[in-house]
């Protein structure tokens, strides 16, 4: 992470109110509380994968891991547990306001067949950055959890980038976007011109396995440039590109939407 970055991070976090919570004895490197007023508490970021414990606190009490997920304007994320050992059954996920008192969203499984592995994904469709809180907890080994209770958690960036459209001239550009879950998602999509300003959006709304076809010259006439799409979907959980078409020639031009790399 740049200087910059994780200045205006720490920043940021100064501004935040006190997480009304208890002090945390150091199982893992994620646990604890400095000396100030204020949390100090690792943030995620896209490709973060880190493996933690739920060991009990002094009490004893069920540990609680927190993390920061900071977002970029109009982007989408998802932050995964998986790998939990045995003790580690029954782990919870949740993503949680930045002050820690109003929760956003409870995690589901990755997949309709289930299983102890747990996910959240979500788009931060505004035009400001926003950090939220990251909680994990309720292991059912509770007050008995050792070291030995882990899980893994992992973050990314899902936002799709397609570097291309154009419906300028005598050019149309479609855009088809795929869910390829078994569950319905939904999401947004953004039209930006070549300066990055933005032009136009459109709603996503598609059945699990479905696929929705967007005549982009009727959201975004006469403009050309490059596309992002931010969903609930999670990492993968949609497939997208745009085809560019040259009614007079029947000249066609296919940009394949891509994730960032793991």
């Amino acid at each position: 992470m740049s200087a910059v970055r994780r200045n205006s991070l720490a920043g940021l976090m100064l501004a935040l109110p006190i997480l009304a919570m208890p002090a945390i004895a150091l199982a893992d490197d994620w646990d604890g509380y400095d000396d100030k007023p204020v949390r100090r508490m690792p943030d995620l970021a896209h490709g973060s994968n880190e493996v933690h414990d739920l060991a009990a606190r002094p009490g004893p009490l069920g540990d609680i891991d927190l993390s920061w997920m900071p977002q970029d304007p109009y982007s989408s994320w998802e932050v995964t547990i998986d790998g939990l050992t045995e003790p580690a059954v029954g782990t919870k996920l949740q993503r949680l306001t930045s002050d820690g008192t109003v929760i956003l969203q409870h995690s589901t499984s990755p997949t309709v067949a289930g299983g102890y592995s747990r996910t959240v994904a979500w788009a931060n469709a505004s035009p400001s950055a926003a950090i939220d809180l990251i909680r994990v907890y309720g292991a059912d080994c509770a007050a008995t959890c050792t070291a030995a209770s882990r899980y893994r958690i992992r973050a990314y960036d899902t936002t799709i980038s397609v570097p291309r459209f154009n419906n300028s001239g005598t050019q149309v550009t479609v855009l088809l976007v795929q869910n390829t879950r078994a569950a319905p998602h939904a999401g947004t999509v953004y039209f930006w011109d070549a300066m990055g300003a933005p032009v136009a959006s459109a709603p996503l709304n598609l059945a699990p396995k479905a696929l929705q076809v967007l005549n982009t010259s009727t959201i975004a006439p006469g403009s050309s440039g490059s596309i992002t799409i931010v969903h609930d979907s999670g990492y993968g959980g949609l497939s997208a590109k745009s085809v560019a078409l040259e009614p007079a020639t029947g000249f066609s031009f296919d940009t394949q939407g891509t994730y960032k790399p793991k």
